[in-house]
Order: C-alpha cells, then structure tokens, then sequence
C-alpha cells in the first residue's frame, strides 16, 4: 500500500507538471500531439483528436509533445509559430502548476492542522542562549539575517550557514511586541567533543552513558557504557541539576568527568576534539503545529509554507554547487518513492486509533507533496538544457535579441543536455538502488 500512495504521488506531481504546459499550450493554439505519463513503452493509449494520451511503463517521468518543438515544422500551429510570449508562457506552465499545486495542498494543511509559529520553547541553564539573556516565549523574528516565519526557518537557517564561535544575532519580539537583538557565541555540548552518548533517568538522577564512540577521547581516557556520570567539570549533577543544564563547553579546555563505577568514583581528564562537532546556543523552538483562527492567516502561512519550500530548493542548489552535497545526500526516483513510504509507515506508526492514523496519513502525505511539488517546479527552472529553465533561457536570449535562435541548434543543445540529464538520473537511481540493497 505504501508503495502504491508513494507512486500515485510522484505521478500526480508528473501530471500536474505536465498538465501547466498542456493547458497553456492549448490556450495559446499550439498542437499538442502527446501527453504522457511516465517513460519507455506505451502500456496504454487513447483519444481520437489530435492529441495522444498515453500511459508508459516507467512512472519517472512525463511529457507534453508539441508540434514543433524539437523539430522543424511548417504547421501553422507549431510550438515554434507561437508568439515568444506564449512560448514563455507554455514553458514556464509545468513550474507553474507545481508552485500552484504546493500552494493549494499548503492551504489545506494550513487550515486543518495549523503551522509551527516560531516562538521559543526552552533555553537551557548555562547556555550560550541564556547567558545571553534570550526567555523561553518570545517569538523570533530574524535568526542569523534571515526572516523567520516558521520554526523550520531557525532550523534550516543554521544548516544552510553554520554557526560560528563569532556569535548569531537572534531578533525576538515579545508579548507587548517589543523586539529586540541579541547576540549569542555558541558553544559545544561536552559529549560531542568528548564521544559519549548519556540518558537521564528522572526519578532515580542518574546519567548513565549509553555508549562510547571508539577512539574518542572518553574512548582513549577509559570511559565505560554505564557508568553513572557524577560531575562534568564543576557541574554535579543531581536531581536539581538536569542533563541539559552546565554541559556546554568551548571545546579549547579540557573535560573532567567523574564518574560512579562498581561503587567506585573515577575521574578522567580529556582533551575535546571538535572535529566534525556542532556548535550550538542551546535554546529550541516549536515544533507542533498550531491552528490558526483567521482565514486570512491561513491563506499567509500557506504561502509562507510554499516560500519555505522553494527557498530550501534555492540554497540546497547552492549547496550542491558549492560541493557541500555528495551524490549519497542526492535521490532520484527510487529514493523519492522510499522517503514516501517510511513517511507514510511513520504515519500509521504514530496513530493510536483509525480515525488518527488516517488523519497523520493525510496531512503527512499532503505535506511530502509539497515538499516534492515545490522543489520539482525550482528545479525545472534551472537554466540548463532540456529542463524548463534552458528552454526559458533561449526565449529570453529570443526577446533581448528580438531574433529566434538557430532551431537546429538550439534543438542539439537540448538533445544533449537530455542524454546527459538521463545519464545523472540513471546513476542516482542506481546509487538509490545501491542504498535499499545496504
């Protein structure tokens, strides 16, 4: 069944793209020979105009023939007889209709189960955050120069643009609207720099270790899994003193632990290495959706909601530019239908009765939609050859130029771009493929 809900939305996204150019390729009088869903052979075929509409085997793709359109042709109602502005606008319908689709499906999410408004939840004691004064409460307004809107803003703020030992302004604006800035120096937690896993137990105050990265300093120094952690540096920990409270380090001093072992008290001394660790300001934001009561609210969060979306498309390109993405953190097809399917398994999981497993299906899927509808119309946009964006490209360069380019030319660039692009796709696949099999 998974399986099946995943595909069903991978292909709606398809057709919907297909369908923005479709629609406008009929309204501005272009023929459309075929339209079609999925690649490699046909599996089924009607209608009886001009238009052919056909299912393909493989649910990976689609398309929307137009006459004319890789080719020459002297039809009168060929793509390329068009005036450049429908062009434009046959074109730039596929992106379109997914930015239109992510914004409806937005809407329903929105007015159903609400949005997560970003206020403050928890700042933990001796944290970079509290030191700093930042209250649990006030609602952020701008994390690091970028607007907030959403909790998710704070969150992907971060993992776009990491934190620095430098400082991050955070603005807040609290329950009279006072805003205000305030500047926070992360630090590190004292496990990620030292290797060690801990779990707090509430009602007996033991923070036992849960596990030891090997060759870690708490590796090296002879820290065991469960031992009970006593006092980090001049932190005892006790039931007045919870496991998130005092654990923040500069990661440039050494780390002393003592630790309860066989009803022995040790102590260790460890170098922090911070290799590969996060600085952090220990404070969290709302996580849990909240209902909003004014119709127009709903309708601004929505498109906050699709904002989000292709902004995080924007910068993850970026990222991908910048050569902080390897191929692993990439999917295609298979790792799209895979990242459905555990959502939607999650969703059933998390419900306690029909009624609430159906409802955490639905907006869990609806909000997977979004992500994947937004994130193909940013992506179609990228100025290169056979996607949206390299079509666009060449009708801009057309209007500057106020002179067609070459057909021909143009035609073999898309050609390539196309068998290069199917080239990518078939080694993410393969790599996707490659990681259901690990």
């Amino acid at each position: 069944m998974k399986f099946l809900v995943a595909v069903l939305i991978f292909c709606a996204i398809i057709i919907i793209h297909e369908f923005g150019h479709f629609l406008f390729a009929k309204l501005s009088n272009v023929k459309v020979n075929e339209f079609s869903i999925g690649m490699g052979p046909k599996l089924f075929e009607w209608g009886k105009g001009e238009t052919k509409y056909r299912i393909r085997l493989l649910p990976i793709g689609g398309a929307c023939m137009m006459e004319g359109e890789d080719e020459e042709s002297t039809h009168e109602r060929s793509f390329n007889s068009a005036s450049v502005w429908a062009r434009i606008l046959i074109v730039f319908g596929g992106p379109l209709f997914n930015f239109i689709l992510a914004f409806l499906l937005a809407l329903i999410v929105t007015a159903v189960a609400g949005t997560d408004l970003p206020y403050i939840t928890s700042v933990y004691d001796n944290s970079p955050a509290a030191k700093a004064g930042l209250k649990d409460g006030v609602t952020v307004t701008e994390y690091d120069g970028y607007k907030v809107s959403l909790s998710d803003d704070v969150y992907n703020a971060a993992l776009f643009k990491p934190l620095t030992k430098d400082g991050v302004d955070i603005k807040v604006k609290d329950a009279d609207g006072k805003e205000q800035v305030i500047t926070m120096y992360p630090q590190y937690y004292f496990m990620d720099v030292i290797g060690i896993t801990i779990s707090y137990d509430e009602k007996t105050s033991e923070a036992k270790v849960d596990s030891v990265t090997k060759d870690s300093p708490a590796y090296k120094a002879g820290i065991e899994e469960g031992d009970v952690i006593i006092k980090v540096n001049d932190s005892v920990l006790d039931k007045d003193n919870d496991i998130f409270a005092n654990l923040f380090c500069d990661g440039e001093e050494d780390v002393v632990i003592s630790v309860s072992r066989d009803d022995k008290e040790l102590e260790f001394t460890m170098e922090p290495d911070t290799d590969g660790a996060t600085l952090r300001c220990g404070f969290a934001t709302n996580l849990n959706y909240e209902k909003l009561d004014n119709p127009l609210q709903v309708v601004k969060y929505s498109v906050i909601n699709v904002k989000y979306w292709i902004v995080t498309t924007i910068r993850s390109i970026g990222m991908i530019v910048k050569g902080r993405v390897s191929l692993n953190d990439l999917s295609g097809p298979v790792g799209i239908v895979k990242m459905i399917s555990d959502d939607y398994t999650a969703s059933v999981e998390n419900g306690r009765s029909v009624k609430e497993k159906i409802y955490n299906v639905a907006m869990t899927m609806c909000m997977m939609t979004i992500l994947l509808s937004a994130n193909i119309g940013v992506m179609n946009l990228i100025p290169l050859p056979a996607l949206d964006g390299g079509r666009l490209f060449f009708l801009i360069i057309e209007v500057i130029r106020r002179k067609k380019i070459n057909q021909n030319v143009e035609g073999t660039i898309h050609f390539v771009g196309l068998m290069l692009l199917f080239v990518l796709m078939f080694v993410i696949m393969g790599n996707d493929i490659l990681k259901l099999v690990r």
